[in-house]
């Protein structure tokens, strides 16, 4: 039986990267979204195979069904392949569907571009404290405060 063929954004046996990930995005589409999770999990089984950018469009199709930890895992990704501007809008709309590692690392790049304003926002939410609140009674309320750019020790208290 002939393969089909009528999906491919491109005539030739051999893609392009961009053109294969487009191929997956179309193909993507016409699958049903039944089982939202398999999409997340295969992502994570080519992340895990080295094959990142054909991962991409899985993760995409599980934030599409509503699987949330997708879209931490798509900002690690971006962030680990240097792409720093999407990983950070990437864990930002991780930390607002409540992810907390998505608002520690959105906290982490903004500390690392100088936006103290926006790491004392991330590290302040609701889901962000539910993490930070344990670590508390083992770091110097003073060295945090520092580094979410706090001067009162006070204000580092826990809730």
């Amino acid at each position: 039986m002939a393969a089909d063929t009528t999906t491919h954004s491109h005539p030739t046996t051999v893609s392009e990267p961009r053109d294969a990930a487009e191929d997956i995005r179309v193909a993507l589409h016409r699958l049903s979204s039944s089982a939202p999770e398999e999409f997340f999990n295969i992502a994570n089984d080519l992340r895990a195979l080295g094959c990142d950018d054909a991962a991409v469009p899985f993760y995409e199709k599980a934030i599409e069904a509503g699987v949330p930890e997708a879209t931490y895992n798509l900002a690690l990704l971006h962030h680990e392949r240097g792409r720093t501007e999407i990983a950070r809008s990437g864990f930002v709309a991780a930390s607002e569907a409540g992810d907390a590692k998505g608002a520690f690392m959105a906290a982490q790049i903004f500390e690392a571009c100088g936006d103290d304003e926006a790491v004392v926002r991330m590290a302040s939410t609701d889901h962000a404290q539910r993490v930070l609140r344990p670590m508390r009674s083992v770091m110097s309320p003073v060295s945090t405060c520092a580094s979410l750019g706090e001067t009162d020790a006070a204000a580092w208290s826990v809730g």
